[in-house]
């Protein structure tokens, strides 16, 4: 939901580390196909570095904002729908406009979405 906070660790040789980068991408719920990535992004030599995260549209399917068509504890859709299709491109996602079950005040977002902290523990 908006506002929570998920922690995820990992645990690396010091061989993939001095790569010194890291790409993510993750599912924006409650969304039939927007995701968040960062590409590339430096890890730090030491302390923290924090990025800040927007959305985009996967283009794979409808943004018809249906909860039968979004996956995840909100809605608990079918998801994936081989037979429809999206605009067939990856954009910058409008967000949620309300035109069905979502909520504009609850689900809403404009800029970025999501705060990526990257932390090393030595």
């Amino acid at each position: 939901m908006p506002g929570e906070t998920v922690m995820l660790s990992i645990t690396a040789p010091k061989a993939v580390f001095r790569r010194s980068q890291l790409s993510l991408a993750a599912m924006l719920l409650p969304t039939n196909d927007t995701f968040i990535s960062l590409n590339g992004v430096k890890l730090p030599r030491e302390g923290q570095v924090s990025y800040l995260a927007h959305a985009y549209d996967a283009g794979s399917e409808p943004n018809n904002e249906s909860c039968a068509d979004i996956p995840g504890p909100s809605c608990g859709g079918a998801g994936y729908s081989p037979e429809v299709t999206g605009e067939g491109f990856v954009y910058p996602s409008p967000g949620i406009h309300g035109e069905n079950e979502l909520s504009v005040e609850q689900y809403a977002w404009s800029g970025p979405v999501a705060k990526v902290t990257i932390k090393r523990i030595n």
